[in-house]
């Protein structure tokens, strides 16, 4: 399943890049700055994007999805080390 997540996000990176607006003339959406986010099985699906995804996401922000991988990995290979602690930011 990461893998449809992955290529929809080049799909979205690569062919949505610059895609205007009807009747605008400015872009709307920028590959460059894509983020993500979801909720339940999809905040799951969000994070795993985040871990994996190249070049790196500008935004994650999953709701309520399965989160501390550390405790699935008794008796399976889980890739810890692309697991990264986030500190929370202050809002400005």
């Amino acid at each position: 399943m990461n893998d449809d997540v992955l290529a929809a996000y080049d799909w979205v990176r690569r062919d949505l890049d610059g895609l205007l607006a009807k009747g605008k003339d400015e872009s709307i959406i920028n590959g460059e700055s894509v983020g993500v986010t979801g909720d339940s099985a999809g905040g799951y699906l969000s994070l795993m994007l985040g871990v994996t995804a190249q070049p790196p996401l500008k935004a994650c922000c999953p709701f309520y999805g399965l989160s501390d991988l550390s405790t699935l990995a008794s008796g399976h290979k889980v890739r810890i080390d692309r697991i990264q602690t986030v500190q929370p930011v202050a809002p400005r």
